[in-house]
């Protein structure tokens, strides 16, 4: 049952480090847009800083009410173990609750997807064209990554 004191629907956004500079700018107008839509916003921060600190990235999924949420927002990548991950669609599926993953994609849900090809294409233009350099480095991810896998076929085309 809804809480029926509740005035506007209600967005839970799922997060790692909000306050890191893409995140923060991604919060706000994140919220902005909400905010402008008549929604409130309310953040789980998933706290994953050190890989043995797992126990904390699954309880923020216990702070989760799926009668006062309305919707999920999770940024995908700020997930960091397999098993935060799995807790996380678990809950998403006992509750019915609607998610939408931002960065990530995961089956079963829809994803919202960066074009990597259209940023590493800018990227790599803005570097040859405005500052003249000849050679462009990437430095990827695990390469058992998919994302940056990605990222790098992005870099490689650019």
């Amino acid at each position: 049952m809804k809480n029926v004191h509740k005035q506007r629907p209600l967005i839970g956004v799922v997060i790692n480090e909000p306050d890191q500079d893409f995140y923060s700018k991604t919060m706000y107008y994140l919220q902005k847009e909400l905010f402008a839509h008549d929604a409130d916003v309310v953040i789980y921060n998933t706290l994953l800083t050190q890989s043995d600190q797992i126990n904390i990235e699954n309880s923020v999924f216990s702070l989760i009410e799926p009668e006062m949420i309305d919707g999920l927002i999770i940024f995908g990548r700020t997930i960091r173990s397999e098993e935060a991950s799995a807790e996380l669609r678990r809950f998403i599926d006992h509750s019915g609750m609607p998610a939408v993953y931002v960065g990530a994609e995961a089956e079963g849900f829809t994803s919202v997807m960066f074009d990597n090809d259209e940023c590493a294409d800018k990227l790599v233009r803005h570097l040859t064209e405005w500052h003249n350099v000849r050679e462009v480095c990437y430095v990827s991810g695990p390469k058992t990554s998919p994302h940056h896998e990605r990222l790098l076929e992005s870099f490689r085309r650019a």
